[in-house]
């Protein structure tokens, strides 16, 4: 397969430095524990209402239905959450005290509150305990109660529990090594709908089974894991495992697309630009700068300008280069100043000499030193008039993007 791209792979390890680590803490800051609470009209608060003491919490965090904004009135009220058995407001708590987050930092406290919630009955604290344990960090690892944890949320068909069972089996850096029991608990995983566990298993047939891996990699695609999606794509490119199709391949970049961030997006043009680790496509590749310029990434647009100025997209459009050069020159890419000079210094249809100068106007107040002699050249060959409107015009794109991005850099 070629070259992944490191922001959307996906394996065990990246799950357990990055994910893992208190998946389930959800509340480890003020703006979670407000997009946990429920929102509804302020109810009143009766004995063992989760519900009422959720709204209690939510009205005392944003001051609202006539309550004051106290942070210590909802620490107070989240300490009724025990003895109601609202188990989900126990883990806020819980989550409070494991960051000393608006009470002092207590382990003990966070972990008997997970404890005490698991033993209720809840699922995700006994999927958090059993990672927790696992991880380390907030207490001693200890893969013995990580197991324990896991396979009591396991036992109420938790998908998450059951790949990190697979996992603590089946990766030899956990030193447990039961590739038997592993393999049973990743088939129970993907049984349960886990994505991680599909994706996983698919990089198991990596090297085997092409068209196995393919259709493991697409099941866990379907369900919106980042890392599969990218893999279904780049072998629909390539015809890894399953027949080439580059239609469809667009629609999962598009989707992928959503969830990564623009200089990604552009890297990955740029693979299919270049050839590198890929087969050079440039249909692919433009396709990516588009995406990349629809989140205005600059040099996005510059790529796709110079690919329709040399034809890399078809028949040269000097007209769509122009365009896409000067969104990125909008966004203070300025090495487009320069590209501009020469589209309209250039003879035929799009030649406009006072619109060259200004572009050479503005790449040599950037400092781009390319421009001397494109300066030169242009004073010798326009009016004292025409100069003056090409750097008045100048004036004005400058304090475009002075407004837009800060500074003409």
């Amino acid at each position: 397969m070629s070259r992944k791209s490191k922001n959307v792979k996906a394996n065990w390890f990246h799950h357990i430095k990055k994910v893992a680590v208190k998946k389930y803490l959800l509340c480890v800051s003020a703006i979670c524990c407000f997009l946990l609470l429920v929102a509804a009209t302020s109810p009143s608060l009766a004995a063992g209402d989760c519900a009422a003491l959720k709204q209690e919490v939510k009205n005392y965090y944003n001051g609202i239905h006539g309550y004051p904004e106290d942070k210590q009135k909802m620490i107070e009220s989240l300490q009724k959450a025990e003895g109601m058995k609202c188990t989900d407001l126990m883990i806020i708590l819980g989550a409070f005290y494991e960051k000393g987050q608006f009470v002092k930092r207590d382990i003990s406290e966070a972990m008997r509150l997970f404890t005490s919630a698991a033993e209720m009955g809840d699922v995700e604290a006994m999927s958090l305990l059993g990672e927790t344990y696992l991880v380390g960090g907030t207490v001693a690892k200890d893969y013995e109660k990580a197991i324990h944890w896991f396979k009591k949320a396991a036992a109420e068909n938790d998908g998450n529990a059951m790949f990190m069972l697979s996992y603590m089996y089946l990766d030899p850096r956990i030193g447990i090594k039961d590739r038997s029991e592993g393999l049973d608990w990743l088939q129970k995983a993907i049984s349960a709908g886990d994505a991680r566990a599909m994706n996983q298993m698919a990089r198991m047939q990596e090297g085997r089974n092409t068209t196995e891996a393919f259709y493991w990699y697409l099941r866990a695609a379907e369900k919106g894991l980042p890392g599969a999606q990218y893999e279904v794509a780049m072998r629909l490119v390539q015809g890894e495992g399953v027949g080439k199709s580059p239609a469809k391949a667009k629609e999962w970049f598009k989707k992928l697309s959503a969830k990564m961030k623009p200089s990604d997006i552009y890297d990955l043009g740029v693979e299919f630009y270049g050839g590198i680790g890929v087969e050079k496509d440039y249909d692919m590749a433009g396709f990516l700068f588009k995406l990349a310029a629809r989140k205005n990434f600059p040099a996005a647009y510059y790529s796709l300008g110079d690919m329709y100025e040399n034809g890399k997209l078809g028949e040269k459009n000097l007209g769509s280069a122009s365009i896409a050069y000067k969104s990125a020159a909008a966004l203070g890419h300025n090495y487009s100043f320069l590209r501009l000079g020469r589209l309209y210094e250039q003879p035929g249809d799009m030649q406009n000499l006072i619109e060259a100068y200004q572009w050479y106007f503005m790449a040599d107040a950037a400092n781009d030193v390319d421009a001397e002699d494109d300066i030169k050249r242009m004073k010798s060959r326009l009016t004292e008039e025409e100069l003056r409107t090409a750097e008045y015009r100048a004036g004005l794109w400058a304090g475009m993007m002075i407004r837009k991005n800060g500074q003409l850099r």
